[in-house]
């Protein structure tokens, strides 16, 4: 369970020393884009796949993007990102990447008959864990919360009961403040983890209090949307609110990035 608090926020991106000599002293993140997928770093698909967007907010100040950055998912959009940081943190974890939207795409999936949006595309933002939990809830018209998921499909959880988990998880790590953000991130996700499969394992039915498409289905025949939201999480990004189309996935900006151990 260490090894999954760890990974929270902490991609691998093995890659990363290589793509930043490869973008060298580049100025114009399309261009760097593009030169990392002419030297095979990025994959030829990756040029303009609509299946992945961007932010483009181009050359603001830091502060007036960070505060653009809040209205995600009603950002214009790009195809690749507008700033030389991003474009290396990319192309230097490629297949954590890849893993991170098509179990997003599959947690969002296996939310749908729960009455939650279709999302068709991701859009990728900054996050961190310090930042972390309060973009969840930083929320405007039009968006869902990803972490609400858990009451949305076990209604009768108690907060109490995920906060037992939380602080079980910190003190099997061995303890300290270290380990807070990162369980209080993954708590709500491994509780309903938990009650679905104990729910597959007792043969249960959905009871009359979810939304109808669900009602009286056995679990067991349902998606477990809590199971990608954790290869999620391990492959080193985040949900965040989403909606308009899109589902938004957070990622850790170098500035507050460490390899993970």
């Amino acid at each position: 369970m260490e090894k999954l608090l760890r990974s929270i926020l902490h991609p691998a991106r093995p890659a990363l020393d290589e793509v930043t000599s490869a973008i060298g002293t580049a100025r114009d993140p399309l261009a760097a884009w593009t030169e990392l997928i002419g030297r095979g770093l990025l994959p030829a698909s990756w040029r303009d796949e609509p299946k992945r967007r961007f932010p483009a907010l181009g050359n603001l100040p830091a502060h007036e993007r960070c505060e653009l950055l809040r209205r995600a998912p009603f950002l214009p959009l790009g195809p690749a990102p507008d700033d030389l940081e991003t474009c290396a943190l990319f192309a230097a974890d490629g297949r954590g990447v890849e893993t991170a939207e098509e179990q997003g795409f599959l947690l969002g999936s296996a939310l749908l008959p729960w009455g939650y949006p279709e999302s068709r595309a991701v859009l990728w933002v900054p996050s961190s864990l310090a930042q972390y939990g309060y973009q969840l809830h930083d929320t405007k018209p039009g968006v869902w919360e990803p972490d609400g998921s858990l009451w949305r499909v076990f209604p009768r959880v108690s907060w109490k009961q995920v906060c037992s988990l939380r602080d079980f998880l910190i003190r099997d790590a061995g303890g300290g403040e270290a380990y807070l953000d990162a369980a209080s991130a993954i708590a709500g996700w491994l509780y309903g983890h938990k009650c679905w499969l104990a729910s597959v394992e007792r043969g249960e039915q959905v009871p009359s209090h979810a939304p109808p498409a669900v009602v009286g289905r056995s679990y067991a025949e349902l998606p477990n949307p809590f199971a990608p939201a954790l290869r999620l999480f391990e492959a080193g990004y985040v949900p965040l609110p989403s909606g308009n189309g899109l589902l938004v996935l957070g990622y850790p900006p170098l500035t507050r990035y460490s390899a993970r151990k």
